[in-house]
């Protein structure tokens, strides 16, 4: 493996903050604004390419601040996306809704659509009783 194929433990955007929280063992992805189409399916890249890095079975999505997705990216979300998240190992994702009415709507959309056999997913309406849920025992 090159490093070229790795991110960094922290990645941060106009759109979004990665990061690995190494007591809790999980990633952390906080949206911080609108991600046009293209930004959205780099963002999609670097959050698998840093479950791969550090063989991260959880995620805590904090969407609070994501806008609309288009149909397209939550297509791909679904049938490219979630698959190869739980190929690389992500058996769990805790989810803080979207504030916006249009973001909500286009993870409900999403969340629709999920194989259920891929891995557990729950939604929050904060980042704590997120953290909570992603971090006790399975």
């Amino acid at each position: 493996m090159t490093s070229t194929s790795l991110i960094e433990s922290d990645y941060e955007s106009k759109a979004i903050r990665i990061t690995w929280n190494p007591e809790g063992e999980f990633i952390q992805v906080e949206w911080k604004g609108y991600a046009t189409d293209v930004e959205y399916l780099e963002i999609l890249a670097k959050q698998l390419a840093l479950t791969k890095q550090k063989k991260a079975n959880r995620i805590l999505y904090d969407l609070r601040k994501m806008g609309m997705v288009s149909a397209d990216n939550q297509n791909y979300t679904n049938e490219v996306y979630f698959p190869q998240m739980a190929q690389a190992g992500s058996k769990r994702a805790a989810i803080v809704v979207p504030e916006s009415i249009f973001g909500e709507a286009s993870v409900n959309s999403i969340l629709g659509k999920k194989n259920e056999a891929l891995f557990e997913a729950e939604l929050f309406k904060d980042t704590d009783s997120a953290r909570q849920w992603l971090t006790r025992t399975a």
